[in-house]
């Protein structure tokens, strides 16, 4: 597991940027705005964190605060809000590993506070926005905002 995101699940904090990560530190950059009552997200590149931090300073992150919003035999999910206004992240845990297998944060979704699994290979979370995205379990950077 890259050290960063250790970071992540024992400081609880994360880099201000919208992305989904990985545990190896690989990283899809998101665009994500609001255009009415609509969410447009889409991904911009492909980075990292060490790139991230190369580029900005260590203690430009938002502070977490994570809660369990659903599980099921083989995974937890955990989403919440940040120390900055607007912010929200979800995560997924593998059970029996305790790995972290994705992480996404957006910085004007607000909190997300609602998730389920639509089947077993879908996550769907809501935001206090409400904002709702459909996430595939193994393809995170496949997911899509439901209108």
């Amino acid at each position: 597991m890259h050290p960063r995101i250790k970071n992540i699940l024992e400081n609880y904090t994360y880099p201000i940027i919208k992305s989904i990560t990985y545990p190896n530190g690989d990283m899809f950059v998101l665009e994500g705005q609001w255009l009415g009552e609509e969410y447009h997200l889409r991904i911009l590149c492909q980075s990292t964190l060490d790139s991230y931090f190369k580029y900005n300073e260590a203690d430009y992150v938002s502070n977490l605060y994570p809660q369990m919003v659903a599980e099921n035999a083989q995974y937890e999910v955990y989403g919440g809000e940040c120390s900055w206004e607007g912010d929200g992240f979800i995560y997924l845990i593998h059970k029996e590993s305790s790995e972290l297998l994705w992480f996404l944060f957006l910085d004007n979704s607000e909190y997300f506070k609602e998730a389920y699994f639509e089947d077993t290979n879908h996550i769907i979370t809501r935001s206090e926005l409400n904002l709702q995205l459909r996430i595939p379990i193994n393809a995170p950077e496949k997911l899509s905002v439901i209108k």
